[in-house]
Protein backbone atom coordinates (compact mmCIF):
# COMPACT_ATOMS: atom_id res chain seq x y z
CA UNK A 1 0.00 0.00 0.00
CA UNK A 2 2.82 2.26 0.80
CA UNK A 3 4.65 1.72 -2.60
CA UNK A 4 0.89 2.30 -4.28
CA UNK A 5 1.01 5.63 -2.53
CA UNK A 6 4.25 6.13 -3.36
CA UNK A 7 3.84 5.33 -6.73
CA UNK A 8 1.04 7.90 -7.57
CA UNK A 9 2.69 10.41 -5.77
CA UNK A 10 5.85 9.85 -7.88
CA UNK A 11 3.06 9.56 -11.14
CA UNK A 12 1.85 13.22 -10.18
CA UNK A 13 5.39 14.51 -9.31
CA UNK A 14 6.75 13.29 -12.84
CA UNK A 15 3.15 14.54 -14.30
CA UNK A 16 3.72 17.54 -12.74
CA UNK A 17 7.19 18.21 -13.69
CA UNK A 18 6.46 17.23 -17.37
CA UNK A 19 3.51 20.32 -17.23
CA UNK A 20 6.38 22.67 -15.74
CA UNK A 21 9.20 21.45 -18.28
CA UNK A 22 6.66 22.05 -21.32
CA UNK A 23 5.58 25.32 -19.71
CA UNK A 24 9.15 26.53 -19.14
CA UNK A 25 9.77 25.15 -22.75
CA UNK A 26 7.96 28.18 -24.13
CA UNK A 27 9.68 30.75 -21.87
CA UNK A 28 13.25 29.21 -22.26
CA UNK A 29 12.46 29.31 -26.47
CA UNK A 30 11.29 33.05 -25.85
CA UNK A 31 14.18 33.64 -23.69
CA UNK A 32 16.37 32.59 -26.83
CA UNK A 33 14.48 34.03 -29.00
CA UNK A 34 15.02 37.30 -27.12
CA UNK A 35 18.71 37.30 -26.25
CA UNK A 36 19.41 36.35 -30.19
CA UNK A 37 17.75 39.23 -30.87
CA UNK A 38 19.77 41.47 -28.18
CA UNK A 39 22.70 39.81 -29.82
CA UNK A 40 21.88 41.21 -33.03
CA UNK A 41 20.62 44.65 -32.02
CA UNK A 42 23.69 44.54 -29.76
CA UNK A 43 25.93 44.08 -32.72
CA UNK A 44 24.07 46.41 -34.66
CA UNK A 45 25.14 49.20 -32.07
CA UNK A 46 28.83 47.86 -32.29
CA UNK A 47 28.60 48.49 -35.56
CA UNK A 48 26.95 51.83 -35.85
CA UNK A 49 29.47 53.01 -32.60
CA UNK A 50 32.70 51.95 -34.89
CA UNK A 51 31.10 53.81 -37.78
CA UNK A 52 30.15 57.31 -35.81
CA UNK A 53 34.08 56.87 -34.31
CA UNK A 54 35.53 56.21 -37.41
CA UNK A 55 33.55 59.60 -39.18
CA UNK A 56 34.87 61.50 -35.92
CA UNK A 57 38.20 60.19 -36.25
CA UNK A 58 38.43 61.48 -40.38
CA UNK A 59 36.99 64.66 -39.31
CA UNK A 60 39.61 65.03 -36.37
CA UNK A 61 42.48 64.12 -38.89
CA UNK A 62 41.08 66.77 -41.56
CA UNK A 63 41.37 69.35 -38.85
CA UNK A 64 44.52 68.42 -37.59
CA UNK A 65 45.86 67.98 -41.02
CA UNK A 66 44.68 71.20 -42.45
CA UNK A 67 45.97 73.24 -38.63
CA UNK A 68 49.20 71.40 -39.16
CA UNK A 69 49.89 72.09 -42.90
CA UNK A 70 48.98 75.72 -42.06
CA UNK A 71 51.88 75.98 -39.37
CA UNK A 72 54.17 74.33 -42.01
CA UNK A 73 53.29 76.61 -44.56
CA UNK A 74 53.86 79.35 -42.50
CA UNK A 75 57.07 77.67 -40.75
CA UNK A 76 58.30 77.48 -43.99
CA UNK A 77 57.68 81.17 -45.52
CA UNK A 78 59.64 82.33 -42.31
CA UNK A 79 62.62 79.95 -42.98
CA UNK A 80 62.38 81.05 -47.01
CA UNK A 81 62.24 84.57 -46.03
CA UNK A 82 65.50 84.42 -43.24
CA UNK A 83 67.38 82.18 -45.71
CA UNK A 84 66.80 85.36 -48.41
CA UNK A 85 67.55 87.44 -46.51
CA UNK A 86 71.15 86.27 -45.29
CA UNK A 87 71.40 85.32 -49.06
CA UNK A 88 71.21 88.84 -49.72
CA UNK A 89 73.50 89.96 -47.02
CA UNK A 90 75.96 87.62 -48.31
CA UNK A 91 75.62 88.89 -52.00
CA UNK A 92 76.14 92.28 -50.62
CA UNK A 93 79.63 91.42 -48.46
CA UNK A 94 80.70 89.22 -51.50
CA UNK A 95 79.56 92.15 -53.93
CA UNK A 96 81.34 94.45 -51.81
CA UNK A 97 84.88 92.16 -51.29
CA UNK A 98 84.62 91.98 -55.01
CA UNK A 99 84.42 95.54 -55.89
CA UNK A 100 87.45 96.46 -52.84
CA UNK A 101 89.11 93.65 -54.44
CA UNK A 102 89.05 95.22 -57.78
CA UNK A 103 89.92 98.94 -56.48
CA UNK A 104 92.49 97.51 -54.80
CA UNK A 105 93.99 95.84 -58.00
CA UNK A 106 93.45 98.77 -59.96
CA UNK A 107 95.05 101.15 -57.32
CA UNK A 108 98.42 98.30 -57.60
CA UNK A 109 98.87 97.94 -61.12
CA UNK A 110 98.34 101.87 -60.89
CA UNK A 111 101.05 102.44 -58.92
CA UNK A 112 103.32 100.16 -60.96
Amino acid sequence: MQQQMFDESFAQLSSHQEQYAEAIAAHAENITVAAAKLETYREQLLVELAQQASNQIKETEDRVYASVSQRVIRDVEKANTAFIDRLKKLLMFVSAAWGIGLLLLLVVFNLK
